[in-house]
């Protein structure tokens, strides 16, 4: 009997043992997943990646020749440094002023006063004509702008444009001289030109226009 109830005892408490292993922390094997890498983590490296190969292949692609075939026509002046040529009487005689050139160009002569005169008062007035002839094929402008008496070159001031046909243009034009007992006034004038080209592709000689300045 006393056998009995010791493994009636013994029975019991081997299955209260096995019961109660299920009260140990559930949570204890479950950190193991934290060494685990974040998904996605390496994505960013490879886009950094790309687009820093994208951006270098961009860059190299802007190259650009200006090598070719025809012809430079701008000016290698400007008004303000304009080529000053031999100047020219304008109240007397026949002078001339020839000028050659294949490009736009500015030019600046001084129209000057040879003539002076205040008793008899007898003094011619100043006069200019500019002509520019361009060659076959070829199209250049002419204009000029007027000095103030006695003054300097000018690039400010209004501007005449030559006009004619068949590939000749001309300007022209004249100022009085200012005569007063004891007045040594000198009524000499600046002629800026501006040679300008428009049109045609000859090159050279070929390009060449030829400016003419002289008296009315």
């Amino acid at each position: 009997m006393r056998r009995v109830a010791c493994s009636l005892w013994c029975a019991l408490f081997a299955l209260g043992c096995a019961e109660g292993s299920d009260g140990i922390d559930p949570d204890g094997g479950f950190g193991g997943d934290g060494g685990a890498a974040p998904s996605g983590a390496s994505s960013g490296s490879a886009t950094s990646s790309a687009s820093t190969s994208g951006s270098s292949a961009s860059s190299s692609a802007t190259a650009s020749s200006s090598s070719g075939g025809t012809c430079n026509y701008d000016s290698p002046n400007t008004c303000q440094a304009a080529t000053i040529r031999a100047e020219i009487s304008g109240d007397a005689g026949t002078p001339m002023q020839v000028q050659h050139g294949n490009t736009s160009e500015w030019l600046a002569i001084r129209v000057v006063e040879t003539q002076y005169d205040p008793i008899e008062g007898d003094e011619e007035p100043f006069s200019y004509k500019v002509t520019l002839q361009s060659p076959a094929g070829m199209d250049f402008d002419v204009f000029v702008q007027l000095g103030p008496n006695d003054g300097g070159a000018v690039c400010n001031a209004a501007t005449a444009q030559g006009m004619g046909s068949g590939g000749i243009e001309t300007i022209s034009g004249s100022w009085s001289d200012n005569i007063s007992f004891g007045d040594d006034q000198d009524d000499h004038r600046w002629l800026s030109i501006e040679v300008r080209y428009v049109s045609g592709t000859a090159c050279g000689a070929d390009a060449e226009w030829t400016l003419t300045v002289t008296r009315v």
